[in-house]
């Protein structure tokens, strides 16, 4: 399915919680969609496999959770935004700036192994969480088998 917000979309401005799931939708697709949402309070984008950034151009003083599962060639989140929760699965090169993380209190990060996207998570940005209360930090790691011995 194919998501395609024209530039000028108002919005939903009653929406309280948005869920795009495997849909085919682009950078400025997502940017149209957040440029009026006045209640939204929970976000989840997962499996969009032609987002390569997310980002909201105006402040969501309301959006208080983030969801961002498996969009395999996201490079940046960018949030104009204080989020209370942070649930991400990708990339541990992909870098989540925010515009404030003075309440973001629940962390989830899983991600693959690569040493350069690890130093930033742990050295960057989880060091700059001031109030986290719960932190699940998951580095899945896959095993080659030699299969010729």
């Amino acid at each position: 399915m194919y998501l395609k917000p024209a530039a000028d979309f108002t919005g939903f401005l009653n929406l309280k919680r948005l869920n795009l799931i495997g849909v085919n939708i682009t950078d400025e697709g997502v940017q149209n969609l957040l440029c009026n949402p006045n209640v939204l309070e929970f976000l989840e984008i997962s499996f969009c496999r032609m987002l390569t950034k997310i980002h909201a151009p105006h402040f969501l003083n309301r959006l208080k959770h983030l969801q961002v599962d498996c969009c395999p060639v996201l490079e940046k989140i960018e949030m104009n935004c204080d989020l209370a929760t942070l649930d991400f699965t990708g990339s541990s090169m992909t870098p989540l700036i925010f515009a404030t993380t003075s309440s973001l209190t629940n962390v989830r990060l899983k991600t693959m192994p690569f040493s350069t996207g690890l130093d930033y998570f742990v050295t960057g940005f989880i060091s700059n969480l001031p109030v986290v209360r719960m932190l699940e930090f998951h580095v899945v790691e896959y095993k080659v088998c030699d299969m010729t011995t």
